[in-house]
């Protein structure tokens, strides 16, 4: 059994110049010639909450009305020094299907700052 999840978030990616932010991400948004191994990765505007964001922070397989299909199971993994966090797969990505990487409203900073959602759609071909 299928279930479709609708995506409760902006389906551009929200690049904030002001406050907490999320800088970009990669694979970029519209990105259409992803690699199965790519490892999916945000990077914020300054120090994040780490466990917030991490749960915050998703990576799934979409359809063509970004209606989330599947979750990808992912362990998040922090660089401190740069503001990135990673999303480790275990398997490759499948070929021939679509991916967002979203990042929600409960992502903050130790202050308490919350980041603009953020959502980016690639594929792999």
């Amino acid at each position: 059994m299928m279930l479709l999840v609708a995506l409760a978030c902006v389906k551009e990616p929200t690049l904030d110049s002001g406050g907490f932010h999320v800088l970009g991400s990669t694979p970029v948004d519209g990105e259409a010639d992803v690699v199965e191994v790519a490892v999916p990765e945000v990077r914020f505007s300054e120090a994040a909450g780490e466990d917030a964001c991490a749960q915050a922070t998703t990576l799934s397989v979409v359809n063509d009305r970004d209606e989330v299909v599947s979750a990808v199971q992912t362990t998040p993994a922090w660089s401190s020094a740069d503001q990135k966090l990673k999303l480790d797969h275990d398997i490759p990505l499948h070929t021939g299907y679509s991916y967002a990487l979203t990042v929600d409203g409960t992502c903050a900073t130790p202050t308490g700052e919350v980041v603009a959602p953020f959502f980016a759609r690639f594929t792999v071909p």
